[in-house]
C-alpha cells in the first residue's frame, strides 16, 4: 500500500486513516488527528467488510448486495 500511497487523493488517504483509527489498535491514527467513524467496528465487523468487498467484481454485485441487505433474503447471503 505504501508504494502507491503518495499518488492517492487526500480524500482516499483520509478515508483509510479514519477507518484504521476506528479499529482496535488505531490509536496512532487517532492521535494524528484522524477521527474514527465511531466505536462500532471491531475485528468481526472488519472481517465481514473485507469478505464482502472481496466478493464484489462488478457493479451488479454491488446492486445485489444492497438489495440483499436492505430487503433481506430468505436464502443464505453470498457475501
Amino acid at each position: 500500500m505504501s508504494g502507491w500511497w503518495d499518488s492517492e487523493t487526500r480524500e482516499f488517504e483520509e478515508f483509510v486513516l479514519r477507518l484504521l483509527a476506528t479499529l482496535p489498535g488505531g490509536e496512532d491514527a487517532e492521535d494524528m488527528g484522524y477521527e474514527p467513524f465511531g466505536n462500532f467496528m471491531g475485528w468481526q465487523e472488519m472481517k465481514m467488510i473485507t469478505e464482502m468487498l472481496d466478493k464484489i467484481e462488478y457493479k451488479d454485485d454491488v446492486a445485489q448486495l444492497i438489495r440483499d441487505i436492505t430487503q433481506g433474503d430468505a436464502e443464505e447471503d453470498e457475501y
